[in-house]
């Protein structure tokens, strides 16, 4: 489990990303027991502390790099699941586009409203996004550079709580145990 799910028992994408190094090195091992010969309690504190799993034998470079961006200790330096396929890219079997999900139209993410900037002039960025599409009328569009906003992807990135609690994901029904 990566640091912040141990110690505060969230799990999001970057946790998972942690989780996903975890199962590339019990791949390169061949399904070794990752922290063998450590207790739990010692697996925690080797964790929380900014230990990680050694390089496999005979793992590749490429691969052993990939391990440990995906255990980085800042939650937000770990690449994202699809910066993770666009580096192992070229070493996928050409099928992977045809038939993966993270291609498929069940993937595509939701339209989103686009704000086109003028960054030549800065002070026509609308503080009110809602104004934008009446000062473009009045404006007129050229076909000078332009950048389009999105909502702020922190926002919508789905975690759990172990707890419960919820923001963009699912509640976890947690075992109970009942007073003796």
């Amino acid at each position: 489990m990566a640091p912040e799910s141990l110690k505060d028992g969230v799990f999001t994408a970057h946790s998972d990303c942690w989780s996903f190094g975890v199962v590339l090195w019990e791949i390169n091992t061949l399904a070794e027991q990752p922290y063998q010969g450590l207790s739990n309690e010692q697996v925690l504190k080797f964790v929380m502390d900014g230990g990680y799993l050694d390089r496999p034998d005979n793992c590749p470079e490429r691969m052993h790099n990939l391990m440990q961006m995906c255990w980085q200790y800042n939650p937000k330096m770990r690449p994202l699941f699809h910066e993770i396929i666009e580096m192992l890219r070229e070493e996928l079997h050409p099928s992977f586009h045809e038939l993966s999900f993270f291609y498929s139209e069940e993937n595509k993410l939701p339209e989103t409203e686009e704000y086109d900037l003028d960054l030549d002039n800065m002070e026509s960025i609308p503080l009110d996004p809602s104004s934008y599409s009446q000062r473009e009328e009045s404006l007129g569009r050229d076909s000078g550079p332009s950048v389009a906003l999105r909502g702020n992807y922190e926002e919508h990135v789905p975690y759990t709580h172990m707890n419960g609690g919820k923001k963009n994901g699912r509640i976890l029904s947690l075992p109970r145990s009942s007073p003796s």
